[in-house]
């Protein structure tokens, strides 16, 4: 088993995903259904979420369960995802400049949006 698999770490992966998306731990909370108090006990007592949660997660974030537990940059991505890399893939450095700042305003919006209400 390799240093990385040996470490992996179920609670900072949500975090780690959950930040990405720009979710706090409420929003998670709200868009899964899995009350606030059991999602915080699994980080103060060093609990696991059961499989059925975990599953719920995973959707609500937008990844399946082997994406959650790949390494970082590992996974595969389908549907409408692959379709939009592919386009991005072929543009030049300029473009992509352009099309990723655009993607981070766009991430900032969605955040004052979401810290606001």
């Amino acid at each position: 088993m390799d240093e990385e698999r040996k470490h992996f770490d179920v609670r900072e992966r949500i975090r780690q995903l959950r930040e990405m998306k720009g979710w706090s731990a409420a929003k998670l909370s709200r868009e899964t259904g899995i009350a606030q108090q059991t999602i915080g006990s699994w980080y103060r007592r060093g609990n696991y979420p059961p499989q059925d949660k975990l599953e719920v997660i995973c959707d609500k974030l937008g990844v399946s369960l082997s994406q959650f537990f790949s390494r970082p940059g590992s996974f595969t991505v389908e549907g409408d995802d692959a379709r939009i890399l592919e386009k991005l893939r072929l543009l030049d450095d300029d473009s992509r400049k352009i099309i990723e700042g655009m993607a981070d305003e766009f991430l900032k919006k969605g955040r004052e949006k979401q810290n606001a209400g």
